[in-house]
């Protein structure tokens, strides 16, 4: 039988440790023998110490107090939160979720085979749509997803969950458009203080969003 290395990922003490004092747990009660499938308190010493754990570990504690564990390892905090307090990056926490980066997943995937099915239709690929630009995929999108959601209102009634569920999508699609033609050539060109060119690159674009409506207006709309 050939030998699977055993993968490991970085963590941050700090963050870690903090992020489950948060979550009323700290090492000695994650450590208990009677939570078999996390590891043990010297383990989990250990492993701060040297600034590595499992990855199987991790993602066992974080599955355990409900933290993405990219949040909890402090991987989200190096590409987007680096240049904020250690306080701010902490007050997310709500937004991370142990199941965010699955659901992540699956809305791309959700997109690839929506769209695939609809452009298929009309000889079409998602390999077409591949190759239009970030900003123009997003518009794209939006207004497919909105003359569907008129179509279905002109023919049936639709559920207040329903229609708020397609409503977010459009505006999510609007959104990340907005940022693509208008927000990131700005930032990329003048980061805004605190941020390096590679700090805005690395921000998702609802995060580029809320800073850029934090910036020009003091709110954060998501």
């Amino acid at each position: 039988m050939a030998y699977t290395p055993i993968k490991r990922v970085r963590i941050d003490k700090e963050i870690f440790e903090s992020i489950i004092h948060i979550k009323g747990e700290h090492i000695s009660t994650l450590g208990d023998p009677s939570r078999e499938k996390l590891c043990s308190t010297r383990c989990l010493h250990d492993s701060l110490k040297k600034g590595i754990i499992k990855e199987s570990y991790l993602s066992a504690i974080a599955k355990e107090i409900n933290v993405d564990k990219r949040y909890l390892s402090g991987e989200i905090y190096e590409r987007r939160y680096s240049n904020t307090p250690l306080e701010y990056y902490l007050s997310k926490i709500d937004e991370y979720p142990y199941n965010r980066e699955e659901n992540e997943k699956q809305r791309i995937q959700y997109r690839i085979n929506f769209l695939d099915t609809i452009l298929a239709n009309f000889n079409l690929s998602y390999f077409d749509y591949d190759s239009l630009k970030s900003s123009e995929q997003s518009n794209f999108f939006a207004k497919l997803l909105l003359n569907i959601l008129n179509t279905l209102q002109e023919y049936f009634k639709i559920d207040d969950d329903t229609y708020n569920g397609f409503n977010y999508l459009i505006q999510d699609c609007q959104m990340s458009a907005f940022v693509t033609e208008t927000v990131l050539p700005l930032y990329l060109e003048s980061p805004p203080d605190g941020y390096t060119q590679d700090d805005i690159e690395s921000m998702t674009d609802i995060e580029v969003y809320n800073l850029y409506m934090f910036l020009e207006y003091g709110v954060e709309p998501y």
